[in-house]
Order: C-alpha cells, then structure tokens, then sequence
C-alpha cells in the first residue's frame, strides 16, 4: 500500500510539472478514486470477503472520469487506463458471479491494473514531455 502511494503521488507530481492538462486530470482522478477506495473499502479483517460495494461504486466512477477524458482529449493513455479500469470493474463482476473466488485474489485482481495504471499514466506524461520539447524545438 505504502509503495502504491508513493508511485501514485510521484506520478501526480510529474503530471504537474511536465504533464498537459489531460495529464494532470488522470491523476488527479487516480489519486481521489484511491482516497475513496480507501474511505469505503470494508475493515482489513472483512476487506475482499465479498464484493466490495463501496469500491464497485467509486471503480465504475473513475472508469466514467477516464472514459470522457479520452472522449475529449486527444492522448491515446486514456483510452489505455480506461480499458484498464474496466478491467477492474469486471473484477468485481467477477467476485459476485463467483462468491467463492480466493479472496486475495480478488484483492490482488483489483489491485494489478492500478499499478498498471500508473505505469500507462507516467508514458503518457513522457510522450506529452516529449510532445512539448519537440514543438519548442521547432519553434526555436
């Protein structure tokens, strides 16, 4: 948990400093949907036992935030963490067809495709920070 937010706050970061305003708002999105995960997720001692409806609700919200973000921009990443937040929805879709599923799996299904995310998030910002070096070299 500890190394999740540190890469996710690492990226916000980077997103502020060399990302563009699509950047800035897929983290931004990234970082309220952990707090919110984090705000209705069950207790530690019940937490993946079932399907975690709280989550489900805040997961289908940031797919939603991810989903119009790549409607209007004009970056591929979005439609990479989206397509990767849906992932996590059919998780839980997953859990509740199959409410014998191992726990920690579940947990560890949810939890992959947020690194992922991050990782689909920091190339994003990478390819905007070369974007933005190229075009003030063309201007220069």
């Amino acid at each position: 948990m500890l190394l999740f937010a540190a890469l996710l706050f690492a990226c916000f970061f980077y997103a502020l400093a060399k990302g563009g305003w699509p950047e800035r708002i897929g983290s931004l999105v990234l970082i309220v949907g952990s707090f919110l995960t984090l705000a209705v997720g069950s207790s530690l001692q019940q937490r993946f036992a079932s399907v975690e409806t709280g989550i489900l609700i805040v997961d289908v919200g940031v797919l939603f935030a991810f989903l119009a973000l790549a409607l209007i921009t004009d970056r591929y990443w979005p439609l990479w963490t989206t397509a990767l937040q849906l992932l996590v929805v059919l998780a839980h879709l997953a859990r509740w067809a199959d409410p014998e599923m191992f726990r920690h799996g579940y947990g560890f299904i949810l939890a992959v495709w947020s690194y992922m995310q991050l990782l689909v998030m920091a190339l994003g910002i990478r390819a905007q920070q070369k974007r933005q070096l190229k075009t003030s070299a063309e201007n220069f």
